[in-house]
């Protein structure tokens, strides 16, 4: 379990919570497709994995825009709060970065692969 999440003492609402639930399946998820288009050199699965991180990225600003938004309008919550959330948030798009890195080598070998056999 992630130290910040140990740190959250205060209730989050529960539209963050699904959208963290949400962003966290999907990285998951495209981590686990990562390794499988890398050892199955699946060069068209491994390039769909690189376009959907950039939708993790955009799901990261919409949390935080809407943290952003949730606390000009409910100033009970405290900052440290919405830092704990944000450094989750940061470690998941991380995780599917992670999962880009992976699907880019997987590209790599795919190609390279190829030209050895014309070579």
């Amino acid at each position: 379990m992630h130290s910040s999440v140990l740190k959250i003492t205060e209730k989050i609402s529960r539209e963050v919570i699904q959208e963290l639930d949400k962003m966290s399946r999907i990285s998951l998820a495209l981590l686990n497709d990562s390794v499988e288009a890398f050892l199955r050199r699946d060069y068209y699965l491994a390039d769909s994995i690189v376009d959907k991180t950039e939708g993790v990225r955009s799901l990261e600003n919409e949390i935080v825009l809407f943290l952003d938004k949730e606390k000009t309008s409910s100033s009970t919550r405290h900052e440290s709060t919405n830092v704990y959330i944000k450094l989750i948030l940061e470690d998941i798009r991380r995780t599917a970065e992670h999962a880009s890195d992976i699907a880019e080598a997987a590209m790599n070998e795919t190609v390279n692969e190829i030209i050895e056999k014309f070579n």
